[in-house]
């Protein structure tokens, strides 16, 4: 599943991520609220909405609409009891930092969705990639 508020990036990645999952990709569009709702009403949206998916792994960006931070989401799912190892960031910035503000809140890691270098058939596959990780990782433990 990937969470996101720009449709742009979604409908991007919906063709790739459709044939690598052979159709079992989920698409969230968190948009902008045009209703005077509080920020937790619109996380509890978002949260709601990916427990009763309960997607594989969730690609997570970080900044959502309205000033809502995908690193938030993250942290209120493990409260709710959801697997947050299943959750990578998945942002247009990039660093270290980036990856610790992910995994300080949960996530397994995070990873860049820049098409920049090779379109989101490569950035499908580096995800794969951290998922091919994730599954050693739960295979030690």
């Amino acid at each position: 599943m990937i969470v996101d508020d720009t449709m742009s990036v979604i409908t991007e990645f919906i063709p790739v991520l459709l044939i690598a999952t052979e159709g079992n990709a989920n698409f969230l569009h968190h948009q902008d609220q045009d209703t005077n709702d509080l920020i937790e009403d619109e996380i509890e949206r978002v949260v709601n909405s990916i427990i009763a998916e309960n997607p594989d792994i969730v690609l997570m960006d970080l900044m959502l609409a309205n000033g809502i931070r995908g690193t938030e989401v993250v942290r209120i799912l493990g409260r709710y009891g959801f697997d947050t190892s299943k959750v990578i960031g998945f942002s247009s910035l990039s660093g270290r930092d980036i990856i610790e503000q992910f995994e300080n809140a949960g996530a397994f890691t995070a990873t860049s969705k820049s098409t920049r270098r090779g379109g989101p058939a490569d950035v499908v596959t580096r995800v794969a990639r951290v998922v091919k990780n994730m599954d050693k990782s739960k295979a030690s433990i």
